[in-house]
């Protein structure tokens, strides 16, 4: 995990930190960094993504529609508003089931290899388009 704090964040970076901060894990300030991921080290999957998209204000809306989130986070629980409709169908099933599977866990977020940081983040809000993320090897 990385989450070195820097010194020295840009405008646009100190803003995505700002948002990861309430979204999330909901890390403390100090802990993020340049390099912090957005779905493995700020724990930003699911619904959390789109919270995150709004923290961040309208002014970069376009841009953000670009964006492959699936690509970089777990969206496999963006139910919105809508789990609570299928929540008692879930529970009534999980129940049903548990003596046949007793042992199988409730799934955790999927956390995707491919890392989206702060830092790329902001080069993504300054150019106003996505881009790629440089690999490291």
């Amino acid at each position: 995990m990385t989450m070195t704090a820097s010194l020295a964040l840009t405008p646009l970076e100190e803003r995505v930190a700002v948002a990861m901060t309430k979204n999330g894990k909901q890390l403390d300030i100090a802990e993020i960094g340049r390099d912090t991921a957005m779905s493995q080290d700020a724990g930003i999957d699911g619904i959390d993504v789109w919270e995150f998209v709004c923290s961040l204000g309208d002014d970069y809306r376009m841009v953000w529609r670009q964006v492959p989130w699936e690509r970089f986070s777990d969206q496999r629980a963006s139910f919105y508003g809508c789990s609570i409709l299928f929540f008692p169908f879930w529970l009534l099933l999980r129940i049903l089931t548990w003596p046949i599977h007793r042992e199988a866990p409730i799934s955790a977020p999927r956390r995707s290899e491919e890392r989206l940081t702060v830092g790329h983040l902001a080069a993504v809000l300054e150019r106003g388009e996505w881009f790629e993320p440089k690999t490291v090897e």
